[in-house]
């Protein structure tokens, strides 16, 4: 439990700490969160990779993870400022 605890904190750390940063810079909403989403990707590889817990995806696997990331661009796609 603890140790969930603990992850769950690491994981909104790494979330928010990009959107107060994303307060601090004049970028344009779609760069932005480009930015954020890189952040979060890097960090969670690195911390994925020093606890030994990388793990090899299977094709169908990416796939259907490949669809659900373009479902949800669509959907963002709608709320931002063209």
């Amino acid at each position: 439990m603890k140790k969930a605890f603990i992850q769950l904190h690491i994981a909104v750390f790494l979330a928010g700490f990009t959107g107060i940063l994303g307060k601090l810079i004049t970028l344009n909403a779609g760069l932005l969160v480009w930015y954020r989403l890189l952040i979060t990707s890097v960090s969670m590889w690195i911390l994925f990779y020093f606890t030994k817990k990388l793990q090899r995806i299977s094709r169908q696997d990416m796939l259907k993870l490949t669809a659900i990331g373009f479902c949800l661009r669509c959907t963002g796609s709608h709320f931002m400022d063209p």
